[in-house]
């Protein structure tokens, strides 16, 4: 993961951390190590650290609770080892959103066994416009609600604002902070 010449791929692995953390969601923040060369990435609960290797792969590291089990399901070109992962023939001309996105999915992997993110993107304006989103970011994104709208969950005691809409491949709920996931599950359950 060593710099490229081109101006378009230039980026340290802070840069792909912070980018990575975007996408993660709100729950999640950044810091820099010395130089850029490392990053961690990290909620409440779990710490990731970024860093390149002596062989130049991209690596993330983290330390597991003593009953956890290394993950089972993860993202294309990502191999596990006891003290964490790394992506298989990462190269920063793959672009820093792309690269954010496979690191962001290694996270969420790891913490929830699931490598599906829901990426925040801005309001679509169209059907069409969250289609191409859907085809850019994958099949669960989530965005402003835009206007009033009640959360989809029954499980509320009275009706609750929804902060977000979810959509999974185009079916799409509202939901408040606390049920985005749930939502993103049922959305996926109603269309398979």
């Amino acid at each position: 993961m060593y710099p490229h010449p081109d101006d378009q791929t230039r980026f340290s692995i802070f840069d792909l951390a912070r980018a990575a953390v975007r996408t993660l969601g709100r729950d999640w923040a950044v810091k820099r190590g010395d130089w850029g060369v490392s990053a961690t990435l990290f909620n409440e609960s779990r710490t990731f650290l970024l860093w390149v290797d002596e062989s130049g792969d991209l690596c993330l590291d983290y330390t597991r609770p003593s009953d956890e089990l290394l993950p089972e399901v993860m993202p294309n070109g990502v191999a596990v080892y006891p003290g964490g992962m790394f992506f298989e023939a990462a190269r920063a001309t793959e672009g820093l959103f792309a690269l954010s996105v496979r690191v962001a999915s290694a996270v969420q992997a790891a913490v929830t066994g699931t490598s599906e993110l829901m990426i925040e993107i801005p309001a679509p304006t169209s059907g069409d416009e969250l289609g191409r989103a859907h085809a850019q970011c994958g099949p669960i994104l989530i965005y402003p609600a835009g206007r009033p709208l009640i959360c989809h969950s029954a499980e509320h005691d009275a009706p609750t604002v929804a902060e977000r809409m979810v959509s999974y491949c185009g079916f799409t709920l509202p939901a408040c902070g606390d049920h985005e996931a749930a939502a993103a599950e049922f959305a996926r359950e109603w269309t398979t």
